[in-house]
């Protein structure tokens, strides 16, 4: 036996050697060839788009009062948010739906004084601004005109900003995304028909939802003149858009 392992040559031992361990790399990564070809695919985004009534909203209410002390702008601005406030929870707005959102104190600056000699004196403090912006969330639109006359008759004098949304867009969204997936569909069978291949089964799937923005109703100080009324609004429709990406196997 020896002597007959004593006969092999070099070169056939370093040859039996790597055919070992060839057949082990195969064995331990488990592939016994090269990967299969990919599999030919389409891929198809489509869109769906779906409307539903608002029933609530959001509003941005402001009172911005300047004096020459900021003690006295200070108590002048919250004199008015807080007549603003006690108006509101009478009306029915939880104390939930109501957050401060910003609230500053700023002095306000005349220029210095310039003299011939080319010297100019420093900027003096001349007042204070004191402003305190309230977000309304109002859940009843019917009460929404009369709340904004409301406000403003009490000190609202900048804000506004009126966004309208939905409580449960999940049935607007729904129904976004049954059309979204016909849509696509419809692309793919149309696809396919013109180069002459069929759908096969779906790969993959992935969607990205959205709303798309409406403009505020107001942007910038408020201007309505107390005792005038309700203020006219129009609440219109929400659009809620779900776009679908699918990929499909081909038959050919």
């Amino acid at each position: 036996m020896v002597n007959n392992i004593q006969r092999i040559a070099p070169g056939a031992i370093i040859l039996l050697l790597s055919i070992m361990l060839s057949a082990w790399a195969v064995a331990a990564t488990g592939q016994e060839g090269p990967p299969p070809p990919p599999v030919p695919a389409i891929e198809v985004t489509g869109s769906g788009l779906s409307f539903l009534a608002p029933d609530m909203a959001t509003v941005r209410a402001g009172v911005t009062r300047e004096a020459r002390s900021a003690r006295e702008a200070l108590d002048q601005a919250n004199k008015a948010m807080q007549s603003i406030i006690k108006s509101l929870m009478g009306s029915g707005v939880e104390k939930k739906d109501l957050q401060t959102e910003n609230f500053s104190i700023r002095p306000r600056y005349r220029s210095g004084k310039s003299y011939s000699s080319g010297m100019q004196t420093s900027p003096a403090i001349s007042g204070y601004t004191v402003s305190n912006t309230l977000k309304i969330t109002i859940r009843d639109l019917k009460g929404l005109g009369s709340i904004l006359d409301t406000v403003v008759s009490l000190g609202v004098n900048t804000g506004g900003d009126i966004r309208f949304s939905n409580s449960n867009p999940a049935p607007a969204l729904e129904q976004a995304r049954i059309r979204a997936m016909a849509n696509a569909t419809d692309k793919a069978k149309t696809l396919t028909r013109a180069a002459g291949v069929q759908l096969g089964r779906i790969l993959s799937i992935t969607e990205s939802v959205g709303r798309l923005p409406s403009p505020p109703m107001f942007a910038g100080p408020m201007q309505v003149k107390s005792g005038g009324g309700a203020v006219p609004l129009a609440a219109g429709e929400n659009s809620y858009q779900v776009e679908v990406t699918v990929r499909w196997a081909l038959i050919e």
